[in-house]
């Protein structure tokens, strides 16, 4: 398992072949298929495994899944507002070429982290204090006081269309010296402002602090004896135990009770920088909540992956991004891959070591905790018992 970019330009065949989940299934399974009632019914003895990327918007995200999970990347792809989760069944081997699972993983495709880059950047001043480019803010929910920002801004002009957005939270993209600021709805269209229409989010939560998240899903109550020794026996063939995930784009649709493993995403193209500079930082604030957990015994697994490796045209800037985590990695003893969706290079790979590395580490997944009950005792912080 290689702990830094690797030296070579690695191309793995796609589509794979089909692992036969569900009758006639393909080797993928998107939560909203209704193929995954079939495999819910069909499926047995498989592990669930949950693998969540996180990263900066465009950092090659929701490319990098499909190219796991459908064996294509898109040419085109829409920001991710909502959560989505994908599902792929996979058989590794271990080191002695031994058939190990299967195992069905659950893939979590997160939106932006839309981050501030505090200290860094150009920021205006306004009533609100100041802001910068990647700030969550909201569209002024008074029509009044946003038409009053535009009469005394003499180069923008208030339209019907613009209440709409009123009230809306969005992200600042680029800020202007005139006065005026980008921002990018949660739809993703795109609007300019008088600095004067928007304000600074109060919300204390940000939009990644929910999929950063290392508690456990509450248990499922279970008051009889009866009960329990039941759902005890389904956990041995896991779509028993659950109920189809369904609800509104925000309703969370993962099986698995706990996060395991997290790919920290970035764009290796990106010639600003800016989005290997946010995964360092969510690196960081991963261990900063780390150091705050009452209970230590299981620990997620965290790994750099650098994305969009293929792009043409800005080699150099892929070659200094790719320098800037192979340091970081190395000094934070943490995996780094190097991956293409497009051309799938080295995505196969960084998701069956994932594999791999979440199976050897069975406390995160397993079905009993220490004292043999199923699920366990939560702490303050963290989790201490796991699947």
């Amino acid at each position: 398992k290689p702990c830094t970019a690797p030296q070579k330009q690695v191309y793995l065949p796609s589509p794979l072949p089909p692992h036969g989940l569900g009758l006639g299934a393909p080797p993928f399974l998107r939560i909203a298929s209704p193929l995954l009632e079939i495999a819910m019914e069909s499926a047995t003895q498989l592990r669930l495994f949950r693998i969540t990327c996180i990263g900066f918007s465009s950092s090659g995200k929701t490319s990098l899944i499909n190219s796991f999970v459908n064996g294509s990347a898109p040419f085109r792809t829409t920001p991710t507002d909502n959560a989505v989760v994908y599902h792929r069944r996979v058989e590794i081997t271990n080191n002695e070429n031994v058939a190990a699972g299967p195992f069905l993983v659950e893939v979590e495709d997160t939106p932006g982290s839309e981050r501030a880059n505090e200290g860094q950047g150009d920021g205006v001043e306004s009533g609100d204090g100041k802001m910068r480019k990647g700030d969550l803010v909201n569209v002024v929910d008074d029509v009044g006081k946003v038409k009053k920002a535009f009469s005394e801004h003499q180069s923008m002009t208030f339209r019907p269309d613009t209440e709409h957005v009123l009230g809306r939270r969005c992200t600042i993209k680029h800020i202007y010296k005139d006065g005026t600021v980008s921002v990018a709805m949660q739809d993703g269209a795109v609007h300019e402002l008088p600095i004067g229409a928007v304000e600074k989010s109060t919300a204390m939560v940000l939009p990644i602090d929910e999929f950063m998240n290392l508690f456990e899903k509450p248990s499922k109550q279970l008051k009889t004896l009866k009960d329990r020794k039941t759902h005890n026996q389904n956990l041995l063939l896991p779509f028993s135990a659950y109920e189809r995930p369904s609800g509104n784009p925000g309703t969370d649709k993962t099986l698995t009770r706990n996060r395991m493993g997290f790919f920290i995403c970035f764009d290796l193209s990106d010639e600003t920088g800016e989005s290997v500079n946010e995964a360092l930082v969510l690196h960081r604030m991963f261990w900063k909540r780390i150091e705050k957990m009452i209970c230590k015994t299981v620990l997620p697994i965290i790994w750099l992956v650098g994305c969009k490796a293929d792009k043409r045209g800005v080699e150099s800037v892929v070659r200094n991004n790719t320098q800037v985590a192979k340091s970081f990695s190395e000094d934070a003893e943490m995996p780094f891959y190097v991956t293409s969706a497009r051309n799938h290079q080295g995505v196969q790979e960084v998701f069956r070591d994932m594999v791999s590395a979440i199976q050897e580490r069975q406390q995160l997944w397993s079905l009993t905790s220490a004292d043999g009950d199923a699920g366990g005792e939560q702490g303050e912080g963290g989790y201490c018992s796991q699947q």
